[in-house]
């Protein structure tokens, strides 16, 4: 699924449900091709064992969300945020 364009991935926004693959899955792919990614994941769904399942991969943002709580979330990865 991932195609590899020769341009490392530093950081991905993953919906957890992406059309035609789990964005779990996807997120794992990411994180297995792409070592050092940081990943934040995304959902509309409330359900706690897929929000555990996301977690594993980085932090989530229950949708919808304000912009600002992914741009604390991105200071947070670049130790940027006073809070880190």
């Amino acid at each position: 699924m991932l195609i590899d364009h020769g341009v490392p991935i530093d950081a991905a926004l993953v919906d957890v449900a992406l059309p035609g693959i789990s964005g779990l899955t996807y997120a794992t792919e990411l994180q297995r091709a792409f070592p050092g990614a940081r990943i934040v994941m995304m959902t509309g769904w409330l359900d706690g064992d897929q929000v555990t399942a996301a977690r594993a991969h980085g932090p989530v943002l229950l949708k919808p969300f304000h912009p600002d709580a992914l741009i604390t979330v991105v200071e947070a990865f670049n130790g940027d945020s006073p809070s880190a």
